[in-house]
């Protein structure tokens, strides 16, 4: 299963979610899952890194810049599940994909905590106002892994019927 989360030049927001889940993911001893990141800004453009020039001195300090690809043809069709932090971003993809793709897109928000609204977007380098994204991105992406098991199992359980049917006949 491929995680892809899609942003619009918010410099810290993807990264932070990618490490984030990706850091849920490992302790939940998921390895089935690979999650990156990308930007719409980028489509068709090559890599770039991404640093959080803007975040606030405290806020956002266990990870690193990362290394973000360019959101491309390939890099969507790629993704099982593409996250979007914004409505906005949501509709700029589907000017991309297929129709028959676009419910692979959700917005965090909505996939996490089944809210239909953006992701917070921090202003004005205020430390409260980050901490609260913050936790909006460690909560959602603890959600996120009980997802991601559960996903996980209904797929292993259902590949076991036929053999269990086998077995049984």
């Amino acid at each position: 299963m491929k995680i892809l989360f899609i942003g619009s030049g918010n410099s810290w927001r993807l990264p932070l979610a990618e490490y984030v889940l990706r850091k849920k993911l490992k302790e939940a001893n998921v390895t089935e899952v690979e999650v990156e990141s990308a930007e719409t800004s980028d489509l068709g453009v090559t890599s770039q890194e991404i640093c959080m020039e803007t975040k606030p001195p405290e806020a956002v300090t266990s990870f690193q810049c990362v290394k973000n690809n360019a959101a491309t043809d390939k890099v969507l069709g790629e993704a099982d599940l593409i996250i979007v932090m914004e409505k906005k971003q949501r509709d700029f993809l589907t000017k991309f994909l297929d129709y028959s793709n676009w419910s692979r897109i959700h917005l965090f928000l909505e996939y996490c905590f089944g809210k239909n609204e953006n992701m917070f977007v921090p202003e004005n380098n205020q430390e409260i106002v980050y901490d609260r994204a913050v936790s909006q991105i460690e909560e959602g992406c603890e959600i996120f892994v009980t997802r991601i098991l559960k996903t996980l199992q209904e797929k292993f359980n259902a590949a076991l019927k036929p053999n269990q049917q086998l077995l049984l006949g």
